[in-house]
């Protein structure tokens, strides 16, 4: 210490025990029983160190004329707290400046809180070269190593610092932005390209709701059931959440489904997502726009947490077992290929053909069975000497390429199949089955009453039978080859038992509404010429949109109510529990078709009359100029019941009336009758001009057309003639589609 006090000042001796003392007490309380480590001090003793070793730095410029050997003891260490006593000969170097003897006393020893010279940082030694040009480095009695050391230990020390400092920032921001609070977010410099938390982010607030036309419409979109302040505590109640619970939370309100018909071929979209949101602890679905912006969170994050869920609990996202892609040989892909190959060349029937099932795809009817599929399948491999793959593979690539076998019709109700399962309630199914007993009842009064007054009243049941092709023959080619379609729509009197069946082709007509608007209207105006005294007509069939439920079809039995001042009542069965008398009639024509070839459309007349020999049926074979267009005839603009957003739609009309003075319905069969809202408008029954819906046959696609002239090398001579004049287009129709793109 008597060395300090001969080089530096009052204040900095000071200074030098201050930070010594306080250093000491830093230690000491490191070293005893209760360990706390304290940011804050640990920041202190580092500063406080480096204002201790500059202090000491100072007092170690030594004039170099002077001979100094000392003995240092009791130097505190950082690491550890043990006695060092190293003995220090400060060689002597010759000065041009000083003529003081060399030889100094040695009185002036260093004392208990003098430092090792040795311990001095590097920096500061470099300081001292640069003073003095002529100092001559200091040799140590342990061993030769230049004291000149690089200054790994304080760059070390300064990096150690700014890792921390680094790690403090990101856990600090990890933090805020869990919690929903504004945080600094990474973002690239521009001065050295490094990231550095120096974009500011938002805290999370309410963003508005969701205002889709198409929630409004549908029944199973609750968003504006919400209130504002409902969202706000949806809102708050999610970001009180811990990070992990929000994960849990949000898997438990998104329910995840597989894709059960794809949008189109190769789709990537494998999943359905439904989000609820809860209101009085009810689950209420609504829009992903909705809970997105309920929440404010964003769609990536919501999709991988419910996707990485197990069960509703949430792990590191590495711990998922993500399922690995088998290595598949090149023999079995080509025999992939193959197969994929044979269904796509398959015919298939449109999808508007098949009801309710508008994205499936079907087989046409020579295929009764998906393992008859599989047997051409085979006799095909076999034929091209390709390696034929399991009946399990194959069906399943029946299911992923939205394949299915077209059968005739089998009314099977989802509702009492959902029952069964436990997917529908007691009450729904309770309620499903009372409007289909009544509508049975209804059905069986109204039969009665027309058997005790068929001059007055008079019921008909009516529907499409399934699809049929023409040609249609047991024979390999028209597997591969796409036919002309044929329809039957088939109307039943329950009184006298007559069958009229109306058959004709895709060329002569399509499947729009006012075709069964002029078959029925024609039908029922032939009868009522033959029936004159006839007062009211009862007709019962199925909701089928295009054919019996819609604006057209209604101001059509308007218009011929009007004209022939009767009463016309139009019944509709509950949705699955469609089955009616028509059904036998189309189930003697199947019969009658089995094993039978087909040459020509025309060949299902003598089929449809054969069906019955004790009471043939009654067939007309149609052309083009035979329809007629409805579609202007508009006494409504709508038969919708309601107007209003709950009330009720088309799709819940059970019962329709029309009458002269307007038309009024029923929503169940046991309600009373209520008038339209919508009044009609007047129009002069003499100057309603129906104009012809078709001003010449239809076209087929050119690809059709191909396959039926090839299809003539397995039909009589007798028949080419009619399909080579079948009308046509002239461009494919993938090339169309391409254009059009």
């Amino acid at each position: 210490m008597a060395l300090f006090k001969k080089y530096l000042t009052e204040d900095e001796l000071v200074k030098l025990i201050e930070c010594d003392e306080f250093y000491e007490d830093m230690i000491a309380t490191v070293e005893s029983d209760e360990q706390e480590v304290i940011d804050e001090n640990c920041v202190n003793v580092y500063e406080l160190n480096n204002e201790r070793q500059e202090l000491v730095n100072t007092s170690c410029i030594i004039s170099h004329t002077e001979t100094f050997e000392g003995n240092v003891e009791n130097i505190p260490d950082r690491k550890n707290k043990e006695d060092n006593e190293l003995d220090l000969k400060y060689l002597p170097s010759t000065s041009m400046h000083d003529d003081e003897d060399s030889n100094t006393d040695n009185a002036e020893d260093v004392e208990d809180n003098d430092v090792n010279v040795e311990s001095m940082p590097d920096e500061k030694k470099a300081e001292d070269n640069e003073l003095d040009p002529e100092y001559l480095p200091s040799t140590s009695m342990q061993g030769d190593e230049d004291t000149n050391t690089d200054n790994t230990e304080a760059e070390d020390c300064d990096s150690t610092i700014k890792q921390k400092d680094t790690k403090d920032i990101r856990q600090k921001n990890k933090l805020l932005r869990e919690k929903g609070l504004a945080y600094k977010g990474l973002k690239k410099s521009s001065e050295n390209g490094h990231y550095l938390f120096t974009e500011d982010k938002s805290s999370r607030k309410l963003l508005p709701r969701c205002s889709s036309s198409h929630c409004k419409k549908v029944k199973n979109r609750f968003c504006s059931e919400f209130s504002e302040l409902e969202r706000k505590q949806c809102f708050k109640q999610s970001w009180k959440m811990s990070w992990d619970m929000r994960k849990v939370y949000v898997a438990a309100t998104v329910q995840m489904t597989q894709t059960m018909r794809p949008a189109k071929e190769n789709s990537k979209r494998n999943y359905s997502f439904q989000y609820y949101l809860k209101k009085k602890g009810k689950e209420l679905q609504v829009s992903k726009t909705m809970f997105l912006n309920t929440l404010n969170l964003k769609e990536w994050s919501v999709r991988n947490w419910v996707v990485t869920s197990n069960s509703g609990m949430h792990g590191d996202s590495k711990d998922v077992n993500m399922p690995t892609k088998r290595r598949v040989s090149c023999e079995k892909k080509d025999s992939l290929l193959h197969m994929k190959d044979f269904l796509e060349k398959l015919p298939k029937l449109e999808s508007h053909y098949c009801r309710s099932d508008t994205k499936k795809l079907y087989l046409e009817t020579i295929f009764q069975r998906k393992m008859d599929v599989y047997r051409a399948y085979k006799q095909v491999c076999n034929e091209n000497n390709k390696t034929i793959l399991s009946a399990g593979r194959f069906q399943r690539e029946m299911v992923n390429m939205n394949i299915g076998i077209h059968l005739p019709k089998k009314d099977q109700c989802d509702t009492c199949i959902g029952h069964k399962t436990g997917n529908i309630t007691v009450e729904a199914f309770k309620d499903h089955i009372r409007k289909e007993n009544e509508a049975r009842a209804e059905k069986t009064k109204d039969k009665d009453l027309a058997i005790q007054n068929p001059e007055e009243i008079a019921v008909f049941t009516m529907d499409m039978q399934a699809v049929k092709l023409a040609p249609m023959i047991r024979a390999t080619a028209i597997y591969f080859k796409t036919k002309l379609a044929v329809h039957n729509y088939t109307v039943f009197n329950l009184v006298t038992k007559n069958v009229y069946c109306y058959l004709w082709h895709e060329v002569e007509g399509g499947l729009e509404a006012s075709v069964f608007c002029t078959i029925m209207i024609k039908h029922l105006t032939n009868y009522l010429e033959q029936h004159p005294n006839t007062k009211r007509i009862i007709l019962y069939s199925d909701g089928c949109g295009y054919q019996n439920r819609n604006n057209t079809f209604g101001n059509a039995l308007y218009y011929l109510s009007k004209l022939k001042n009767i009463c016309i009542i139009q019944n509709i069965f509950e949705r699955g529990h469609t089955q009616m008398e028509v059904d036998s009639a189309h189930s003697l024509i199947e019969r009658r078709l089995k094993n039978k070839d087909i040459y020509l459309p025309s060949d299902y007349i003598n089929v449809c009359k054969q069906a019955r020999l004790a009471q043939p049926f009654s067939v007309e074979y149609l052309s083009h100029d035979y329809f007629l267009d409805y579609t202007n005839l508009s006494y409504y603009d709508s038969i919708r019941p309601g107007v209003r957003r709950h009330d009720p739609t088309i799709n819940d009309l059970r019962c329709i009336k029309y009458e002269e003075s307007g038309i009024s319905f029923k929503a169940n069969y046991s309600d009373d009758w209520k008038t339209l809202q919508r009044k009609p408008k007047h129009i002069d029954m003499n100057e309603v001009i129906i104009d012809a819906l078709y001003k010449d046959r239809l076209k087929i696609t050119l690809e059709k057309y191909h396959h039926l002239q090839v299809l003539k090398g397995v039909l009589p001579m007798d028949v080419h003639s009619f399909y080579g004049a079948l009308p046509h287009l002239t461009t494919s129709f993938k090339k169309m589609k391409t254009k059009n793109k």
